[in-house]
């Protein structure tokens, strides 16, 4: 029993270091993303802009495509993050998630306010919030829908 107990302990940390890295990586990512000058983002979302232009055979502005990224960035951050606290303290932590979502835009922003043809835009942090109340309403619903599954099988 005690064996169980420590291998279940020991899996539990794992889980944790890989959520955390996880968010590690994510955060990483929008950092770089962000330190890259005007010239090499805006390339980037031209990329982008045809591949997604084609593939759903409409026509996107490059304005649309940057807050189409914004909001994704911070959509996965948000699953991320809400899924390292809920791995951590074994509880639903949205407001803490979001806080944590909203401080990283912020500092997203102030961050690239000093990278060559890039601004500091309060609009950006509001798109990068709402990916974020996204993310957590899709994290919400799916440990809803995983509680009412479990609650059902054990009928």
């Amino acid at each position: 029993m005690a064996i169980a107990m420590r291998e279940k302990s020991k899996k539990q940390i794992v889980c944790l270091c890989v959520s955390w890295f996880v968010v590690a990586l994510i955060l990483a990512a929008v950092f770089y993303l962000s330190s890259q000058p005007a010239d090499e983002s805006a390339a980037l979302s031209r990329f982008f802009e045809i591949r997604i232009s084609r593939f759903f055979s409409i026509k996107l502005s490059d304005f649309t495509v940057r807050k189409l990224a914004h909001a994704t960035e911070y959509f996965i951050l948000a699953c991320a993050v809400f899924n390292a606290l809920y791995v951590t303290f074994e509880k639903k932590k949205p407001a803490v998630t979001f806080l944590i979502c909203f401080l990283y835009a912020v500092s997203d922003e102030f961050h690239q306010y000093f990278v060559p043809g890039r601004a500091c835009r309060l609009f950006d942090v509001g798109v990068d919030s709402a990916g974020a109340v996204l993310g957590l309403l899709v994290c919400i619903a799916v440990l809803i829908i995983k509680t009412r599954k479990r609650v059902r099988d054990q009928i």
